[in-house]
């Protein structure tokens, strides 16, 4: 569900569900970070981790520097039977928050949300916080 209030809002969201759809999916689950990553990424992006190498309970911010040491040593390969869906794009003002939901067999694989800000007149995907399915966590 995407929540529009006007002319403008509706023109946004349609360009951050394309920027989604061409930079943010190709970047982080095609190419998974191996190549140079798009414009639509700002310099300053950071991917929150709730969990790595097992350890859970706690958040770090992983930035493009270090990015292939870490996806090499976890993997997130696309299965053939991956789908994206974007249940919603909230926008206000310069801000905007996008729910993405990827599905691997038809089962839940990650929940991602994407924060974006209109830098310059662009929207610019600014940061990641992402929760992984098949490793549930449990309410501490």
């Amino acid at each position: 569900m995407e929540s529009v209030k006007s002319p403008t809002q509706a023109h946004d969201c349609s360009r951050i569900r394309q920027i989604l759809e061409d930079a943010y999916i190709r970047d982080m689950y095609v190419q998974r970070g191996s190549g140079p990553f798009a414009r639509e990424f700002a310099e300053c992006f950071q991917m929150l981790v709730p969990e790595i190498d097992g350890r859970t309970g706690m958040t770090i911010a992983a930035d493009w520097v270090g990015r292939e040491e870490m996806t090499k040593n976890h993997p997130k390969a696309i299965h053939p039977n991956t789908r994206f869906e974007f249940p919603w794009i909230e926008i206000e003002g310069n801000a905007a928050v996008a729910r993405i939901e990827i599905l691997e067999n038809e089962a839940p694989k990650y929940t991602d949300f994407v924060c974006l800000h209109r830098i310059d007149g662009s929207w610019r995907i600014v940061s990641k916080l992402f929760h992984n399915h098949s490793r549930a966590s449990v309410p501490r």
